[in-house]
Order: structure tokens, then C-alpha cells, then sequence
């Protein structure tokens, strides 16, 4: 009895340290300066990819990234990597009321989000900062954040007076959007029907510019080639108005809040 009694002790504690050896270590990220040393996973071909790879001249990173943000937290809840690196816009869908994950840091460097056009579409550039402006105005932005982002919902601008109400019809009556699906809850699928914050916003643009919107999907990867060849008018898909993007693009105003953002688990 005594010797059974032994072997299984000397069984339950090889195998704690089996487990022990085998488990992931997973390195504390508190903010970018815990990148050194650290696994991170981003989703290529975004701004917060390029950021990260910037930080990686004097960091050493390693750095995973993926066409798609679910397998970017798929790979933090398994354990794969330290932290994804993200928009706190979707930061803030991940980490609500989520016993998984949790919002280690947010920048103090805004990166709003905007309308993306080309630089030749002046006329729609002007038509689409009007109904962004209606939106503000009359509430309707208001209520499709508090749907999305719930009471933390905060608006990228306020707007108190209209100088201008779009005078613009979108040619054939269609307002044509690139989207790159997958990123909630800014753009991605439920039950079979394209959802999400930037979808809802599209469609009301379409209607205040006298159209039907028309989404074509797109990945991260093409979505600007695609917008230079006029496969659609404008890319509404989560994008941060930057410098760089600006010396080549028509942008917006800025309708979203945003800035990157640092998931861990709990």
C-alpha cells in the first residue's frame, strides 16, 4: 500500500512538471517598451503592422502577423504569443465583458479613422464629408456607436451646425465600397449578412448621397491597388488617416476615434 501510495505521488509530481516544462511562457506586455523579447501578433498590411516592424530596428521583436485579427487572438488564447497589437476600436470589442483578454494600453496618439477616396474624386470627397457632417448633426452616428462601442462610445468630432447638406447623386444610383471583412465590430459577417459599425455607416452615406451602397471585399493586401483601378469609389474599412497615406489619398474627416492599442490575457 505504502509503495502504491509512492508511485502514484512520484507519478502526479512528474507529470506537474511535464506540464510546467511544456506550458508556454508568456512574457508581460505592458506597453511597447515590453515589445523587446517579446511574441506579438498583428494582422499584416495594417497600420499597426507597419508601426511594429518601424520598432523592430531597435527592438528585437517577434513579430507574427495574419491576413485576419480573429487568428491574431486566437493565437494570444492559445498561449502562441504575448500580446496582439491592435485599433482600440477593436481592442474594445475583444475585451468587453471578456473573461480572456483585457486591455493592457492604449496610446495617447489618436489615429482617427476616415473615408479613403482617390484624388480625383473631389466632388464625392466634398459630398461624403457632408453626410458625415448629417450624421453627427442629427444623432445618427451617435446611436450606431452606442450600438457597436455600447456607453463607452465616445464621437471622433462634434458637429453643431450644418454649412452644407450633400448635393450629390453617386453615378447609377450605387456607392461602391471596398471593405476588408473580418474586423469587428467595424466590418464582418453574422449570419450570413455583412454587420458592424463602418457597414452601417456606408449604407447611410448611400442613401444621403441619393444611392444603394454596394460592398466588394476585398483583402487588406489589395484594398488601395484595387481602389487606384476604380473597382470601387471609396474604402470605408477601419482606415487611419496618416501622412503618408494622405499625400496620396483623399480623405475625410475623421468619423471614428482611434488609436493602437495592447491586448494581453487575463
Amino acid at each position: 500500500m505504502i509503495l502504491k501510495r509512492i508511485t502514484a505521488l512520484f507519478c502526479a509530481l512528474t507529470m506537474g512538471v511535464t506540464m510546467t516544462a511544456c506550458s508556454p511562457k508568456i512574457k508581460p506586455v505592458k506597453s511597447p517598451d515590453d515589445f523587446d523579447g517579446a511574441k506579438i501578433a498583428v494582422q499584416s498590411s495594417t497600420t499597426s503592422s507597419a508601426l511594429i516592424n518601424e520598432m523592430k530596428n531597435t527592438m528585437k521583436i517577434d513579430v507574427s502577423e495574419y491576413d485576419s485579427i480573429s487568428k491574431c487572438f486566437d493565437k494570444l488564447k492559445k498561449g502562441k504569443v504575448d500580446a496582439v497589437y491592435v485599433d482600440s476600436v477593436v481592442a474594445a470589442y475583444y475585451t468587453d465583458k471578456s473573461e480572456d483578454y483585457k486591455q493592457a494600453w492604449i496610446s495617447d496618439e489618436e489615429e482617427p479613422l476616415g473615408i479613403c477616396m482617390r484624388k480625383d474624386s473631389e466632388e464625392l470627397a466634398e459630398a461624403v464629408n457632408a453626410a458625415l457632417d448629417v450624421l453627427f448633426f442629427e444623432g445618427s452616428m451617435d446611436i450606431i456607436g452606442r450600438k457597436y462601442f455600447g456607453e463607452d462610445y465616445i464621437p471622433a468630432r462634434n458637429v453643431e451646425g450644418l454649412k452644407t447638406f450633400p448635393d450629390y447623386s453617386v453615378p447609377n444610383g450605387v456607392f461602391k465600397v471596398g471593405v476588408q471583412m473580418g474586423y469587428p465590430p467595424m466590418e464582418y459577417e453574422k449570419d450570413g449578412q455583412y454587420t458592424g459599425f463602418d457597414i452601417e455607416i456606408a449604407t447611410e452615406i448611400a442613401t444621403l448621397l441619393n444611392g444603394e451602397v454596394e460592398f466588394v471585399t476585398v483583402s487588406q493586401k489589395d484594398i488601395y491597388n484595387k481602389l487606384d483601378s476604380g473597382e470601387y469609389d471609396a474604402i470605408i474599412s477601419s482606415v487611419s488617416i496618416t501622412p503618408e497615406r494622405q499625400e496620396k489619398y483623399l480623405f475625410s474627416e475623421p468619423y471614428a476615434a482611434n488609436a493602437q492599442s495592447i491586448v494581453v490575457l487575463i
